[in-house]
C-alpha cells in the first residue's frame, strides 16, 4: 500500500486535510487535476480558507483597482 494514501479515504468517503472529519465525497469539490478527482479540503473548510485569503488580500486588491483606474 502507498504510504502517502490516507486509509480513511475510500470510494464513498474522504478525510478533510484541515478539520480531519471523515465525510461523504459529495462534501468535497471536484478537482480534475487531482488523482482521485476531488479536493483535499471539505467545502466548509475550503470556504473558510478562501474567505481568510480574501481578507488577507482585500486591501491590496482595493489599492490595485484604484491604481488601474487612474491609468
Amino acid at each position: 500500500m502507498d504510504k502517502r494514501r490516507n486509509p480513511n479515504n475510500s470510494d464513498t468517503h474522504r478525510q478533510c486535510a484541515d478539520c480531519k472529519r471523515v465525510l461523504p465525497r459529495e462534501n468535497f469539490q471536484a478537482a480534475n487535476a487531482k488523482h482521485d478527482g476531488i479536493f483535499n479540503y471539505c467545502r466548509e473548510c475550503n470556504a473558510k480558507r478562501n474567505a481568510a485569503s480574501y481578507e488577507k488580500k482585500k486591501e491590496y486588491i482595493a489599492n490595485r483597482r484604484k491604481e488601474l483606474k487612474r491609468t
